[in-house]
């Protein structure tokens, strides 16, 4: 018996889009971030997946906001939650300002901006190395009182703290 041609077309739809220790990390090591910086995760989408919102655990520290999104491959915004008031202590799971998004098969961008330096994130080991763990980037430009810019400067790998975000995916991971 052949394979479904959904199978042989790459269009079984993504579960989970992030790093991979966003939903895991609720509690545990938190951080705080630099203000406006655009931090990154590369994911590929293999077939077509509907994003209905971005995730990130808020650690007990919260005074600001924070804005994610995706974007394209060529660095353009496709769409964010626009700067939301953080929650301390708190799993936020916020909409996307336009509803859901439909991705294609293709490379996106994960991202995600905080508007100050003071609130914690749950986070991903400092990273010493460039590229220590490849998906992860920085962009060169700044995000503006907290909103994600409208489209990203160069990529770069990032050292430091790294906060772990995810996109919601329709039928995915709860």
């Amino acid at each position: 018996m052949p394979y479904p041609s959904s199978v042989d077309a790459n269009q079984i739809p993504e579960t989970y889009l992030g790093s991979d220790a966003a939903e895991a990390s609720a509690g545990g090591t938190t951080n705080t971030l630099t203000a406006n910086q655009v931090y990154l995760i590369a994911v590929k989408v293999n077939g077509q997946t509907t994003v209905t919102g971005m995730r990130v655990h808020v650690g007990s520290t919260a005074t600001g906001h924070t804005d994610m999104g995706i974007y394209d491959s060529n660095g353009n915004r496709l769409d964010h939650t626009g700067a939301v008031t953080n929650t301390a202590s708190t799993t936020m799971t916020n909409a996307l300002s336009n509803g859901n998004l439909i991705l294609s098969p293709g490379i996106y961008y994960l991202a995600f901006t905080n508007d100050n330096g003071t609130d914690t994130y749950s986070r991903a080991t400092t990273l010493a190395v460039p590229g220590a763990m490849s998906n992860f980037r920085v962009a060169t430009n700044n995000a503006s009182s907290g909103v994600l810019p409208t489209t990203l400067g160069a990529i770069l790998a990032p050292t430091g703290a790294y906060p772990v975000f995810s996109a919601v995916t329709s039928g995915g991971l709860p």
